[in-house]
């Protein structure tokens, strides 16, 4: 828990300050916790068994529930409330969403779906993003009783753990190529976690033999282990896969240290303030995430906390929940068995109903505060790009299938080709080639650009080979099309994200490995047609619709924002190369002057989240493409249609 909460905290970022980088794989205590709910679970399983020949599958269900489900209903009713309170109404659906997700014990899946959508780490930090953890526990305990019980008749539980083990182990390993998100996320790649704890209590033999020193020493090398995951690991690691038999391993060594005889030297194991934490730690676990996510909004700070506010949040956090272990947890555990058995379905069937009903009021409210408007913060959330979706692709599609806009029969064609910088600004392009009479082509992908780079997935830890394969049949529907111009558009945050023999580069050597791209493109375009680079557009840094829900008009850009000057430089450089190309920086079009005010002066809010463009808005630059329509026009193609 300590390790959780000090990751949550932001420990990694503190030491850096101190150029100290290390402390930043804290969520391995989380591993930690399955192996360690998998040997209390599974002891306690093969306990009743052999002093009842049955296992009361109702009993252990309503046991479970009493157990986690009252203090898991309190914080996630309340952590919704605070989102109503602190955050203007159009952040309420998605919160509502994960809150059913929560209740309905899938919030592992809900949230793998959001990584998946966002290429793993995109999405936004939820409230209730740490109940993934408690969803995958609580799918794993559905089915483990009746499978164990069946084992148990058969006398071969060992068998059953070792295949649960072995089979989800190497799907943890096997799938983190494919499907981080999804591998991080999934119960079929944390079983077998727990099915260690759970072997090593079946496993009763395992450490009670051990003498002192040698008990002495395991547990030193389980703890070991722990710690060191915790220092040497950071977010490039891959994970769980090979990587989270460190922790799990550790964890295993400190519990089978536990069963022999007591050496005296227990590393503080044993100490008031620990045993205290671990009283009051599933409390802590529950509370201490909103209040790290919501702390500013709650105190009308938005942005990155300071290190006092989150110090203060965590500080918080325990003292709720020291105080909902005493006055709620601790009176449901000392409720007698035979209420669990009685009413933990009824409890079980309130909570999720009650936990529903106020999610879908919420997600009801959310949906209905605001118009559909791109003037009204509510609209302007959902002002997307309509008619795309098919030619928009997600992060597994490799095969392009373009959308085609303006003049069916039209004498020329433009192809607007990137990710969703490109896909933003389809209004513009569409209109000013209608008013032209030019066809467009659409074909976009998500975080996948034109110039021929290879782009490497942190979270995946791989290249993106899809966005590979999706480009080259990108240029081959260029070339079946004979399009007349190209438009690149892109995102600006691909600096640190290419790769070079295999392996991801170094920020330093995104200039030469971008304007390699770029000038590769002159051998894939088709021959004489034009191509025009577009510059990303400036990033506000905030979520515009709730920064206009919260300050109205006054919301604005400061300063340029994220900047674009490293790949817009090597654009630059490529594209002198070729016979025809355009540069376009769209910045004056949309931020003519700083601070820059992120409502035009018609009312309309320029983006739609923290960095793409409304719809409304996007079609305000059509004047700016129908000029670069015009003068790709003027030139004469170099070879024959």
């Amino acid at each position: 828990m300590l390790l959780v909460v000090l990751f949550h905290w932001g420990s990694e970022r503190v030491l850096q300050r101190f150029d100290v980088t290390v402390f930043a794989g804290g969520y391995v205590g989380v591993d930690v916790f399955f192996v360690i709910s998998g040997f209390l679970i599974t002891g306690l399983l093969q306990k009743e068994f052999r002093a009842r020949t049955t296992i009361s599958l109702s009993g252990f269900y309503a046991r479970r529930v009493w157990r986690l489900m009252p203090s898991a209903a309190l914080v996630s009713i309340t952590t919704l409330l605070m989102v109503v309170l602190s955050m203007p109404s159009l952040d309420w659906v998605d919160s509502a969403r994960a809150l059913a997700a929560t209740a309905l014990f899938g919030a592992n899946v809900f949230f793998a779906g959001e990584a998946t959508d966002y290429l793993a780490g995109g999405f936004a930090e939820s409230p209730f993003l740490h109940f993934w953890s408690l969803s995958v526990e609580e799918q794993f305990y559905l089915l483990w009783p009746a499978a164990l019980l069946v084992a148990f008749r058969r006398a071969s539980e060992k068998r059953l753990v070792t295949l649960v083990l072995a089979s989800s182990f190497a799907l943890s390993v096997g799938s983190i190529w494919l499907s981080s998100p999804w591998t991080y996320f999934g119960l079929h790649t944390r079983a077998w976690e727990l099915g260690l704890g759970a072997l090593l209590a079946l496993s009763p033999e395992i450490g009670a033999s051990w003498s002192r020193t040698a008990a002495f020493s395991v547990r030193g090398l389980g703890l070991a282990a722990i710690v060191g995951a915790a220092a040497l690991f950071d977010r490039e690691t891959s994970f769980p896969g090979v990587a989270a038999a460190l922790p799990t391993a550790g964890a295993a060594m400190v519990l089978a240290a536990g069963r022999g005889t007591r050496t005296g030297f227990g590393f503080g194991l044993r100490s008031r303030p620990l045993v205290w934490l671990g009283d009051v730690s599933y409390g802590w676990y529950l509370w201490h995430w909103p209040f790290l996510i919501l702390c500013g909004p709650v105190l009308g700070i938005h942005g990155t906390a300071s290190v006092g506010l989150r110090s203060v949040a965590v500080g918080a956090a325990l003292l709720a929940a020291a105080a909902s272990h005493l006055l709620f947890e601790k009176r449901l555990l000392t409720s007698a068995r035979s209420l669990a058995a009685r009413y933990g379905a009824v409890l079980a069937v309130s909570l999720v109903a009650l936990s529903l009903t106020v999610a879908s009021a919420v997600w009801l409210a959310g949906r209905n505060g605001g118009g559909r408007d791109a003037r009204d913060p509510q609209g302007a959330r959902y002002d997307r790009v309509r008619g795309v979706d098919r030619c928009d692709k997600n992060f597994a599609a490799t095969e392009p299938d373009p959308c085609f806009f303006g003049m069916k029969d039209g004498a020329r064609t433009v192809a607007l080709v990137g990710d969703s910088h490109a896909n933003h600004l389809v209004p513009a392009v569409e209109e000013a080639a209608r008013s032209l009479g030019w066809r467009l082509m659409v074909m976009t992908k998500s975080v996948c650009p034109l110039p021929v780079i290879e782009r490497w997935l942190p979270n995946y830890r791989r290249p993106y080979t899809e966005c590979s394969a999706w480009r080259e049949g990108v240029f081959q529907r260029l070339r079946d099309e004979n399009v007349d111009l190209v438009i690149s558009a892109r995102f600006s945050s691909y600096a640190d994200l290419l790769v070079t023999d295999g392996h991801r580069a170094p920020a330093e050597a995104a200039p030469e490995l971008w304007e390699r791209g770029v000038k590769e493109l002159q051998t894939r375009l088709p021959p004489g047609s034009a191509v025009a680079f577009i510059k990303d557009v400036p990033w506000p840094g905030t979520d515009v619709p709730s920064c206009v829900a919260r300050e109205g008009e006054g919301c604005s850009l400061e300063s340029v924002g994220r900047g674009d000057e490293v790949l817009w430089d090597a654009e630059r450089r490529g594209a002198s190369e070729f016979a025809a190309a355009f540069l376009v920086d769209l910045t004056p079009s949309i931020c003519p002057e700083y601070p820059c005010p992120l409502v035009a002066p018609d009312g309309i809010i320029k983006y739609r989240d923290n960095n793409h463009l409304t719809a409304s808005f996007a079609r305000t630059l059509s004047p700016r493409f129908k000029a670069l329509l015009e003068q790709a026009a003027a030139r004469e193609r170099r070879l024959p249609r």
